[in-house]
């Protein structure tokens, strides 16, 4: 469970579905470079603290190799406010969306509360503010001299992979919305960033006794259309460095509660507390000798998410049978072993994959696979000539003024790439077919074609591994409508944990008619129907079958029941316990 690459890829679907991971952000901003990222800080037991201190202070180009962590503040581009209310929600477990339009209802928190921490924030631009080449930079002013307005704007469009990123170590100033009705402030007055809890926060060049006025020059705003932010008009002080150090700190008296009691949920599948993101001054949780005592063990660890699991998996009350618990009985559960749930939808189609291929851990392919595309168009961007540049101009200026000549040159590039991937492909088959025979010179011959094509490593080692049989977490993220993973409640990634594991009948019917048919039983090949095969006597088969799909051996009843048909049909028989077991209830559930 802790050794394993199986880990890594269970904790890439925990951490996705708390940070709303995408593998597309938005139009022109990938989010591989944020998947690379955070893959990378699981399989090098980056500590927690540290992981979340990167995320709420990253800046620079988000396509740039290194910038991953960007993705985070990128996830909520333009949106300041819903962006700080995400933040409190994961990391402290405080739901304060409440007071982004008025005073919170159930707490202390007033409105001006909540702009105070998001002025921890201000001035913070979502767009890296220059183009990081000074060609491009030139080609630009250029343009701006002697360009028209269509070429303008597609320069822009043109760049907007090289500028999207996070610029700005934060002002401590946002201002009130328009619309703030209560009498101890005016609307759109200014606020001086200033924690929800705990000691105060210092901030070098923003005194608390300063009264904040609006300067009368202010930066421009380089995002056109969108209202002038007064907090771009205050010098930066570093608040978002503040803030991360507030937010992260071991005397932060939510912080460290938040993640012990999400690590014990994810291992016992109830939290201490519940729900494990709306704590407040008067929460209690069920066992509080217990919360107390991870807590000091998440310090003690030095927040290392992997050597805390590694404590709870040893523990006596993880080892016992799982059994139903109520999170919401009177005192919070009473643990007699983990709780009794249903797998996830990852961990369902982990173990169905593992059904079928070799090693579900050989699918498994480096943290950064799908960013190095990403970070090589970056480079191959700033290395355009001028020439380069031309040519791309008109291509999409095109776009605007020529709709139909633009189309007929994106579909002469599509035509081009899809051909280039079809001999990719071929290349891929013949190269895995020679590995696998040990045929070094054809082996290395391939290589070399392919190396001609200009194929990166990435895209030979993925054509060679096959696609849509690897591990949930090296398909996108998340999965298309319809997909098994969707199906079976995989989160969109656009709400906090939106995960769920409740039954629905799509689900149903695809166990009965679908993916265990079509992709499982309908393969020769596939590991289960091979290992089956390979069983000498039928009580030997039944054997294999309850191990692979249960991970328990038959008792003599069960044995009993499949013997004779095994024996009598063979194959057909041993299809019909397969298609049984996987339809199982026990199958379905994290026992």
């Amino acid at each position: 469970l802790a050794a394993g690459r199986g880990y890594e890829s269970s904790m890439f679907h925990w951490f996705a579905d708390l940070l709303r991971i995408r593998t597309k952000l938005a139009r022109y901003t990938s989010g591989e470079p944020y998947v690379h990222y955070v893959k990378d800080a699981i399989a090098t037991d980056r500590p927690y603290d540290g992981v979340v201190r990167e995320l709420l202070t990253a800046t620079g180009p988000a396509h740039r190799e290194g910038n991953g962590a960007t993705g985070y503040r990128l996830r909520d581009r333009g949106m300041p406010e819903d962006h700080t209310a995400n933040t409190a929600r994961v990391f402290l477990g405080t739901r304060i969306e409440c007071a982004q339009c008025h005073d919170h209802p159930f707490t202390d928190w007033k409105q001006q509360d909540f702009f105070r921490l998001v002025a921890f924030g201000g001035g913070v631009e979502d767009v890296h503010e220059e183009a990081p080449a000074d060609r491009l930079r030139e080609f630009g002013r250029e343009l701006r001299r002697v360009g028209d307005a269509d070429e303008r704007r597609a320069f822009r469009r043109m760049i907007r992979p090289v500028t999207t990123g996070v610029s700005g170590s934060g002002t401590g100033v946002a201002a009130l919305p328009d619309d703030y009705r209560y009498d101890d402030a005016e609307p759109g007055a200014l606020m001086r960033a200033a924690p929800l809890f705990g000691p105060e926060v210092p901030l070098a060049g923003l005194a608390a006794e300063t009264e904040l006025e609006r300067p009368r020059e202010r930066k421009r705003n380089r995002r056109r259309g969108r209202k002038q932010d007064p907090a771009a008009a205050f010098p930066e002080i570093g608040s978002r460095e503040a803030f991360a150090e507030w937010v992260t700190s071991p005397e932060n008296p939510r912080f460290t509660t938040v993640v012990a009691n999400r690590m014990w949920k994810r291992v016992f599948g109830v939290g201490l507390i519940e729900p494990v993101d709306d704590l407040r001054d008067d929460t209690v949780p069920s066992d509080p000798a217990l919360m107390a005592a991870l807590e000091r063990l998440m310090k003690d660890v030095g927040y290392d998410l992997r050597a805390f699991q590694r404590v709870l998996w040893h523990t006596d009350l993880w080892q016992r049978e799982a059994a139903p618990l109520d999170p919401t009985a009177p005192g919070g559960p009473a643990f007699v072993g983990p709780s009794l749930r249903r797998l996830s939808a990852e961990q369902l189609w982990d173990s169905l994959v593992t059904l079928i291929v070799p090693d579900v851990d050989a699918t498994l392919a480096a943290p950064d696979e799908g960013a190095r595309e990403v970070y090589a168009r970056f480079d191959e961007a700033l290395a355009w000539t001028d020439d380069d540049l031309r040519d791309r101009l008109e291509l999409e200026t095109l776009r605007r003024t020529d709709r139909k000549a633009y189309q007929r040159a994106r579909a002469r590039e599509r035509a081009e790439s899809r051909a280039r991937d079809r001999q990719v492909r071929k290349l891929a088959k013949r190269l895995a077919r020679a590995r696998q025979r040990e045929k070094s010179r054809r082996v290395a011959d391939l290589e070399a074609r392919l190396a001609q094509l200009g194929v990166s490593t990435a895209e030979v080692e993925q054509a060679v591994r096959g696609r849509g049989l690897e591990r949930a977490s090296d398909l996108p993220s998340p999965v298309d409508p319809g997909h098994f993973l969707w199906q079976f409640g995989q989160s969109e990634r656009e709400q906090v944990e939106a995960g769920h594991r409740e039954a629905n009948v799509p689900q149903v019917l695809n166990l009965l008619n679908g993916f265990v048919e079509e992709e499982l039983l309908s393969r020769e090949n596939s590991e289960v129907l091979l290992a089956t095969a390979a069983a000498r006597t039928p009580d030997a088969t039944i054997d294999v079958a309850w191990r692979a799909v249960l991970s328990r051996a038959p008792t003599a009843d069960e044995r009993a029941v499949w013997r004779d048909d095994v024996a009598t049909r063979g194959t057909p028989a041993v299809h019909d316990l397969l298609w049984t077991l996987l339809n199982s209830h026990e199958f379905l559930f994290l026992r």
